[in-house]
């Protein structure tokens, strides 16, 4: 998928771009993400998923996959939060954070 600073709201990196690639391993229920072509998103803190509808933003939190920022690995996750995502992927979004911009520096969605 392809993660843009103009994706969502409020509005991330203005130049900000990235591709992102989500797994799900349901044998072992495991979510895993792998973030390439990062560009223009300055100290990135955090990988998230966001539930939201298309054109919304997301629903509380979001789910911080991992402590600190990883550009790729895998972190272990209910598997009812996995069935959803798996079943209804287009109402959910990746978000990678910054401090500049919290609340995702760039978006997108699988």
């Amino acid at each position: 998928m392809r993660l843009s600073g103009t994706d969502g709201s409020p509005k991330g990196a203005p130049n900000g771009s990235a591709l992102g690639i989500l797994r799900i391993k349901a044998s072992s229920s495991e979510l895993c993400w792998q973030l390439s072509q990062l560009k223009n998103v300055e100290a990135p803190t955090s990988v998230r998923i966001y539930r939201s509808l298309a054109g919304g933003s997301g629903v509380g939190a979001g789910i911080t996959l991992g402590s600190t920022f990883k550009p790729a690995s895998c972190v272990h996750e209910p598997p009812v939060l996995l069935g959803l995502l798996g079943k209804t992927p287009k109402n959910f979004f990746l978000s990678v954070d910054s401090a500049r911009f919290p609340h995702g520096a760039v978006r997108g969605r699988p």
